[in-house]
C-alpha cells in the first residue's frame, strides 16, 4: 500500500480482511475488535498518522495494554486492509501551532492504559446499536476511537460531535471524513 499522499493527523483505519462484508470470521481467531469489525462492517482499529512530528514513528495509536508510537511496518498488509482518512476542516499544510497542540496531546497520552470499561461495555454496546447511555469510560483513558477524537478534539477538528461515544465506523461515517486512499 502507497502512504505517500498521507500527512499527519490523518488516520488509518484497519479492518481484519477476513471480516469484510458478507464473511464469516474464523471463530477462534476472533477477538474484539475483529468481532466489531464483524458486525458493522467496518474497521476496527484506528491509528493517527504523525510521521515526521515525534522520533522516527510513523503514527501513534490507542491499544492494549497502552498507547503508543509504531511503525507501518507493524501493519500486516496481508491480514489487514487500511483505510486512511483525513479530516476536511483540518488546513493543508497543517500549521506549526496545531502540530505542536497534537504531538503535545499524543505525549500525554502515551503509556496511558486502554480503557477496557469503555471497550468492553461502551463501544460494543454502541457499534450493537443497543442502549449505550451508560458511560462505562474512565475519562483518562481511551481506546483507539476515543482516543483520535481526543487528539483530534486538541486542533478543534471532532470527527463526531454529535456522538458521546465514537467508533471506528463512526469515524469513517462523519461528514468531516475524507477518503485519502484503501488497499
Amino acid at each position: 500500500m502507497d502512504f505517500s499522499n498521507t500527512m499527519p493527523l490523518d488516520v488509518l483505519l484497519t479492518q481484519l480482511r477476513s471480516s469484510l462484508p458478507d464473511s464469516i470470521p474464523d471463530i477462534p481467531d476472533v477477538v474484539i475488535g475483529d468481532l466489531i469489525s464483524f458486525i458493522s462492517k467496518g474497521p476496527s482499529h484506528v491509528r493517527t498518522y504523525c510521521k515526521g512530528w515525534y522520533k522516527d514513528y510513523d503514527f501513534f495509536e490507542v491499544t492494549f495494554p497502552v498507547a503508543r508510537f509504531g511503525y507501518l511496518k507493524e501493519i500486516d498488509l496481508t491480514e489487514y486492509s487500511v483505510m486512511v482518512g483525513r479530516h476536511s476542516q483540518l488546513p493543508d499544510p497543517l500549521p506549526e501551532n496545531l502540530e505542536a497542540l497534537a504531538l503535545s496531546t499524543m505525549l500525554k497520552m502515551k503509556g496511558t492504559l486502554y480503557d477496557l470499561g469503555e471497550l468492553f461495555f461502551t463501544q460494543l454496546l454502541h457499534v450493537l446499536g443497543l442502549d449505550d447511555s451508560v458511560d462505562f469510560s474512565d475519562p483518562h483513558l481511551w481506546v483507539c476511537s476515543s482516543g483520535d477524537e481526543h487528539i483530534m478534539k486538541s486542533v478543534n477538528c471532532l470527527w463526531r460531535p454529535d456522538l458521546k461515544v465514537v467508533a471506528p465506523i463512526d469515524i469513517v461515517a462523519s461528514p468531516y471524513f475524507r477518503l485519502v486512499n484503501w488497499g
